[in-house]
Parts: C-alpha cells; sequence; structure tokens
C-alpha cells in the first residue's frame, strides 16, 4: 500500500480512502480474478481507444 501510494504522489490514507470508495460504489471481490476480469478488461479497452 505504501509503495502504491508513493507512486502515486498520494499519502497512504487518501490511497486507502479513495480505494474503499471504489470498493463502495462497485462492490467487487478484488480477490477473485474471474469476477475482476471484466473490469480490468474495460479499463484497458476505454484507454486504448483513448489514444
Amino acid at each position: 500500500m505504501s509503495t502504491t501510494a508513493d507512486q502515486l504522489h498520494l499519502h497512504r490514507n487518501s490511497l486507502t480512502k479513495r480505494l474503499q470508495r471504489i470498493d463502495d460504489l462497485i462492490h467487487i471481490d478484488w480477490d477473485q480474478p474471474h469476477k475482476t476480469f471484466g473490469l480490468r478488461l474495460s479499463y484497458r479497452i476505454f484507454n486504448y481507444l483513448d489514444h
């Protein structure tokens, strides 16, 4: 968590709050890859189409 916060130039608590907010909005169990696959794929497609 600290490494990720450092790389994003955020305070660790800010990162935790942002991740909690995302979790509250989409209700995905991040420990189950088969449930997060669609979300990860759509993010990559969105970024690909944006460039």
